[in-house]
């Protein structure tokens, strides 16, 4: 059986769910697909392509434009959200993510559904970019932190929890409110 990029990527979803990181080895995705472990280098160039596969295949169902009168704002908290409970849905999810960018070929697609509403709502290109980098870097944080604690056994209440996501978001959210609202940065 031939064996293509996507196959091997859904493969690699299905171990990390089962068992994190630690599952996610190319031993074991080569065993899952009936080949050796080395056969999967000849569909990507290591290890670190194969988990930017992984993480964009977890991200997809996080990617969406606005609904039809939702601002640019619920748009940007409802996608931490999702993006927060996608990560956690895999053990050691925020760590593959981690560090990783869009394959080449989905990257441009990504961006653009991500920069659309941003730029919209009147965002300078760069600073759209540095809105979406600290807010998705805030989430994977978060969700990091929140893996390794269920991994050590320590308990939080998950109300407080969700309290605490949720207010660290719309700080965040209204930061990007006052540079917005601030025009273009004064030059330092």
């Amino acid at each position: 059986m031939a064996l293509d990029r996507m196959q091997i990527t859904e493969a690699a979803l299905i171990l990390l769910k089962e068992g994190g990181m630690r599952a996610l080895s190319t031993r074991r995705l080569g065993e899952r697909l009936g080949i050796k472990g080395a056969s999967l280098y000849h569909h990507f160039s290591g290890k670190a392509e194969l988990l930017a596969y992984v993480a964009d295949a977890m991200f997809r169902p996080v990617w969406r434009a606005p609904l039809p009168g939702e601002n640019w704002q619920d748009w940007l908290i409802a996608t931490a959200v999702r993006l927060r409970a996608q990560l956690n849905a895999y053990p050691d999810g925020a760590i593959v993510a981690a560090g990783t960018s869009p394959p080449e070929g989905r990257s441009a697609e990504t961006i653009n559904t991500l920069y659309a509403p941003l730029l919209a709502a009147g965002f300078a290109p760069e600073t759209a970019r540095n809105a979406l980098i600290t807010m998705l870097r805030f989430v994977g944080g978060w969700a990091a932190d929140e893996q390794v604690a269920q991994r050590r056994g320590v308990a939080r209440p998950a109300t407080a929890n969700d309290a605490a996501f949720t207010f660290g978001v719309r700080v965040i959210v209204r930061g990007v409110e006052q540079e917005l609202a601030d025009g273009p940065e004064l030059p330092r």
